[in-house]
């Protein structure tokens, strides 16, 4: 018995075609569909936003802390009160 390889050849390229067909058939048939997406419960939506408030949060608590302090703007100490600078003058007096 002697072994042909172009049938063999012949075979192999019939079983590629095959498969290619029934791939393109495949794809043909997913593109078709309409593509579902999943639903998202409650719960995944308020873990979300939780979420997404305590990253808001932490991301305004930094970025308060990067804004240098300039302690030269605050406003001058005020004079003492009057009590104090009567109770001073009473003893300058003395």
């Amino acid at each position: 018995m002697t072994i042909n390889p172009m049938k063999m050849q012949e075979k192999r390229d019939k079983k590629d075609d095959k498969k290619m067909e029934k791939y393109e058939k495949q794809r043909e048939l997913a593109a078709e569909e309409p593509v579902r997406k999943t639903k998202r419960s409650k719960a995944q939506d308020r873990k979300s936003y939780a979420f997404g408030a305590c990253a808001t949060v932490i991301f305004l608590l930094l970025l308060m802390l990067c804004i240098p302090y300039d302690s030269s703007s605050k406003t001058p100490p005020k004079e003492p009160n009057k009590a104090n600078s009567s109770s001073t003058a009473s003893e300058e007096k003395s």
